[in-house]
């Protein structure tokens, strides 16, 4: 997280130019120790030993912006306690391709393993691999890289109905969000700079609703090769640690236009044909929904 101010910092030398102060900056989290400690130790790569100084407000325990679907009735019900939302996922895991899987891991260690033990080696190596650059986890030398490519299927599988595209509900859920920001852009007397602090669950979502990383098929268990190799949603690549978006607002000659990164490079709006930024007015078109129909008690409304 610090060297991520860092590097933001650096890019965006004008903007991110100023001592702290309430009146340029403002910091959220949610109400978890691990989103608080993000904001920390962010403010220490933006600010240094100033970020001693730095106001965090107190976190909402129930948090419409930054955990929207913590509140969402409908996505608990639908989604996340539905067995539908691990369909694909089940299927996926009783075919041919994962018990073959299974063999070659159990011949390498000479013991009986099922997908859970192995899903759990292949944590284990992503977490070690990610505290631990310098040495190789044992647990990856395990799997080879056809393991891998199956297990991250798997991964997207769940991810992909649970939080992503599967489902309509997973993403419209998110429109409190962007609401946010493009209130944040037209608001004159409000902090230069905003910086929020969530969780995979919301990225994941958010993400859906910008439609990026969108495929012109749904994920399933039985996508072929070819397809599958070149898929768009992958959780591994585009909800890593400290997996991040960012809006910049910048007033240009012909009106005010819009930057997109996700992972710190640009992205172009889906939607949008004008180049690297857009125009906030195209914007507004594209989100109208978002912003003027986002009735988030009747989008997760049971009834």
């Amino acid at each position: 997280m610090i060297k991520l101010a860092k590097r933001i910092k650096s890019r965006f030398p004008t903007l991110l130019n100023q001592e702290y102060s309430n009146k340029s900056y403002y910091f959220r989290f949610t109400d978890t120790q691990r989103t608080r400690e993000s904001a920390k130790f962010f403010t220490i790569g933006l600010f240094g030993n100033e970020a001693q100084h730095v106001w965090f407000p107190e976190p909402e325990k129930k948090d419409q912006i930054l955990r929207f679907y913590k509140l969402c009735d409908k996505w608990i019900k639908e989604v996340d306690e539905n067995s539908k939302s691990s369909e694909e996922l089940e299927k996926f895991l009783l075919t041919d391709e994962v018990k073959d899987m299974l063999k070659r891991v159990a011949e390498r260690m000479n013991y009986t393993v099922n997908y859970e033990d192995v899903k759990s080696m292949y944590t284990t190596c992503g977490f070690e691999t990610a505290w631990n650059r310098e040495t190789k986890s044992p647990w990856c030398s395990l799997l080879s890289e056809r393991d891998f490519k199956i297990l991250e299927y798997a991964e997207d599988l769940k991810y992909y109905w649970n939080d992503g595209y599967g489902f309509e509900i997973n993403r419209n859920q998110a429109c409190p969000l962007i609401k946010n920001v493009f209130t944040q852009f037209l608001t004159k007397d409000g902090p230069q700079s905003v910086f929020y602090f969530t969780h995979s669950a919301t990225m994941l979502k958010t993400l859906s609703h910008l439609g990026l990383y969108k495929d012109e098929y749904k994920l399933t268990h039985n996508v072929q090769d070819k397809q599958r190799d070149s898929r768009k949603w992958k959780v591994s690549k585009i909800d890593t640690f400290s997996s991040n978006v960012i809006f910049v607002l910048y007033c240009c000659g012909d009106g005010l236009k819009v930057l997109l990164l996700h992972q710190e490079r640009i992205m172009k709006f889906p939607g949008c044909n004008e180049g690297d930024m857009c125009s906030l007015k195209k914007l507004e078109e594209l989100f109208k929904k978002s912003l003027s129909d986002c009735d988030f008690q009747n989008i997760c409304s049971l009834k």
